[in-house]
């Protein structure tokens, strides 16, 4: 088992004040807001490359306000607090140099540190969706985890 993460709060810490807080207020403030602005300002703090862009706001426009606001939610609904808790295998964590999604290259270099043996990157130039913003890098780098942690059908030179 290993766990690839990209852009993402440590869920299991409980978050200081006032992180947790100001996510809880984020969606009752963001159904104040025209869709359309909130879409825009998303975009612009998920990704530095226009072609991401551009995606991004392809995959807004089929959503609608509340299926993007339900999806926000889940975001404050997935942090379970654990003290002491560690995923249980190898775990590559990767952050964008330009991520303006809140707290989170903070919050994955202290993943990082706590977690034994993880493996920290980040993407030079790249938005909050590192992985829109330099597909090449974020690939390079996972293909390569991947290739020393998972076992693959007929290769033996596997380490588990």
């Amino acid at each position: 088992m290993a766990l690839i993460v990209i852009g993402a709060h440590l869920h299991h810490r409980r978050p200081r004040w006032p992180g947790r807080e100001s996510l809880k207020a984020a969606v009752p403030v963001m159904k104040t807001w025209p869709y359309a602005h909130l879409k825009t300002e998303s975009v612009k703090a998920s990704a530095v490359e226009e072609s991401s862009r551009e995606y991004l706001r392809q995959r807004f426009d089929e959503l609608s306000k509340d299926e993007y606001l339900a999806i926000m939610d889940g975001v404050d609904r997935c942090i379970h607090p654990e003290p002491g808790y560690r995923t249980p295998g190898p775990t590559l964590l990767i952050a964008g140099e330009h991520d303006k999604t809140g707290n989170i290259r903070k919050s994955m270099a202290a993943w990082a540190k706590r977690q034994p043996g993880a493996e920290y990157h980040v993407i030079d130039g790249a938005g909050h969706c590192a992985n829109l913003d330099r597909p090449a890098q974020v690939n390079t780098l996972i293909t390569a985890f991947l290739a020393r942690h998972v076992p693959h059908p007929g290769r033996a030179d596997v380490r588990g």
